[in-house]
């Protein structure tokens, strides 16, 4: 799945670089539900670090751009971590002066 959409492997690097391409910031959360074989894992991760800037095929012979795009792993305890403090409070009001 990608943003929720199903998606092919063999459409998923150009997938990622029709988003990705036109972002400043390249960071991609990568979730591995349980029971997804690491194989599963690893060959997603190497689909996102190939990614093309440009979809489609490079002629032979070419150098292919890489999109350089950051991967978080996140796993399914991080959704049940509680934190035992809160990391910050406060409103979105603004002081005046």
């Amino acid at each position: 799945m990608l943003n929720e959409e199903q998606e092919d492997w063999n459409g998923l690097a150009g997938r990622l670089s029709e988003i990705y391409r036109v972002r400043e910031q390249r960071t991609l959360d990568l979730v591995a539900d349980d029971g997804v074989p690491f194989q599963t894992v690893a060959d997603a991760l190497d689909i996102v670090e190939n990614a093309p800037v440009a979809a489609g095929s490079q002629p032979i012979g070419m150098e292919m751009d890489k999109l350089d795009i950051t991967v978080r792993l996140v796993t399914p305890n991080v959704w049940n971590a509680r934190c035992r403090e809160p990391v910050a409070t406060g409103s979105n009001r603004h002081a005046s002066k």
